[in-house]
């Protein structure tokens, strides 16, 4: 997996060392996912979800990027690589509401939103995740937004063709940052505080976190086309 990062690495880390990647707080906004999660105390409908199961980690990859300029049993072999193997298992895995959220949670946050993210909210994708004290996200790139939005020309193949991108990805911490939670973007620790959202770009910038603490983290994560201005 180490080859495959530097594989995007180089081709798509950017050269300025931006470290301001809080550009917005909805704190007020966000009030209506804590008192869902206070009033109701929802199961997660996904709880443990692993992100990086191998087998389907490797077809996902080489679906989203149909122009990646590497044969394909050279990308396989990184994702079997042992090391990959190992964290595949013990990492990415968190809990996650997705279709067990109220409507009413997102019709009130969509209405108290749009006019900060301007995104088509018919195909957007709204959930929440926590990650757990003991759990680590790996360093990885948001390589396939666009393709899982229709945009042709998605993924990573030749440099070139890299322009802005129409998808726009958010992170809306719903609490303060407490002790051993960490989040990492292009190599630089993000602080926050609750409503803070996080966002970069999602072709150029690697970005992995951790929750070494304890207690767990809550997270609207915010997927969506931006609307043409």
């Amino acid at each position: 997996m180490l080859e495959l990062f530097n594989y995007f690495r180089d081709l798509a880390d950017p050269k300025d060392d931006r470290k301001d990647f809080v550009e917005h707080n909805l704190n007020d906004e966000a009030k209506c996912f804590r008192d869902w999660l206070a009033n109701d105390n929802p199961a997660p409908d996904h709880p443990g979800y692993k992100l990086f199961d191998p087998e389907p980690s490797i077809n996902n990859f080489l679906r989203d990027n149909p122009k990646i300029q590497v044969d394909h049993d050279i990308v396989r072999s990184w994702f079997k690589d042992s090391r990959f193997d190992f964290m595949a298992h013990v990492s990415a895995i968190q809990d996650q509401y997705r279709n067990n959220i109220p409507k009413s949670v997102l019709d009130e946050w969509q209405c108290k939103t749009d006019y900060y993210f301007n995104i088509d909210w018919s195909s957007a994708h709204v959930f929440l995740t926590i990650q757990q004290p003991g759990t680590v996200f790996p360093l990885h790139y948001d390589k396939n937004k666009n393709a899982r939005y229709g945009i042709k020309n998605a993924g990573y193949g030749e440099a070139e063709e890299k322009t802005t991108t129409p998808v726009g990805r958010w992170l809306i911490m719903l609490d303060d940052q407490q002790l051993g939670q960490v989040f990492y973007i292009n190599g630089y620790p993000v602080q926050w505080k609750a409503g803070d959202v996080i966002t970069w770009d999602n072709w150029s910038y690697h970005h992995g976190g951790a929750n070494f603490g304890f207690s767990p983290r809550y997270c609207i994560h915010v997927t969506g086309k931006r609307n043409q201005q």
